[in-house]
């Protein structure tokens, strides 16, 4: 998928209200409504933000450990010799 199918899976915490106007072509009666969204959309500023912060938390899940050096590394080691790096970018 793209960045745009992927902001879409990021939740916006209850605790921050997000709204926006409805969109056109899709009026509701009674116009001028907005909607608070539950989810991220592709466009809006904290999209990115939230999206990165439910990779991060997926990938903390599955044990990776973020690096120190560069903040889109992230590392898991599977033995002694071996390793996994997930590059987010």
């Amino acid at each position: 998928g793209d960045i745009p199918t992927a902001y879409v899976r990021a939740n916006i915490p209850e605790n921050m209200d997000v709204y926006v106007e409805q969109p056109q072509g899709y009026e509701v009666k009674p116009q001028n409504n907005v909607w608070k969204l539950k989810r991220a959309l592709y466009g809006l500023p904290i999209s990115g933000a939230l999206w990165n912060k439910t990779l991060d938390t997926i990938l903390k899940k599955m044990e990776f450990e973020p690096s120190i050096v560069d903040p889109c590394l992230y590392v898991k080691k599977t033995n002694s010799e071996r390793f996994l790096l997930a590059i987010v970018v």
